[in-house]
């Protein structure tokens, strides 16, 4: 999917605070994904494919690494 994503191209100035929170957030999934996450080769593999071939789609690929994380957790807890 992120092979094929063509992000819309969109002028805006952002809010300091928007930009901090973006941060935080990405900083967040690096330690959780990236470090303690039993996924983190695959997490790092993406940020890695994405930087190389689609840098302006990485903050798409992140969020979606994301979501997949948490997708797996809350199946784990009701399935399980």
């Amino acid at each position: 999917m992120l092979r094929d994503y063509h992000p819309p191209r969109i002028k805006a100035r952002l809010s300091p605070g928007f930009v901090r929170r973006q941060g935080m957030a990405f900083a967040r999934s690096v330690v959780r994904l990236g470090i303690i996450g039993r996924e983190r080769l695959e997490y790092w593999k993406l940020l890695v494919w994405m930087l190389a071939r689609k840098p302006r789609a990485f903050a798409q690929a992140v969020t979606l690494a994301i979501y997949g994380h948490r997708f797996r957790v809350i199946s784990e807890r009701h399935v399980a």
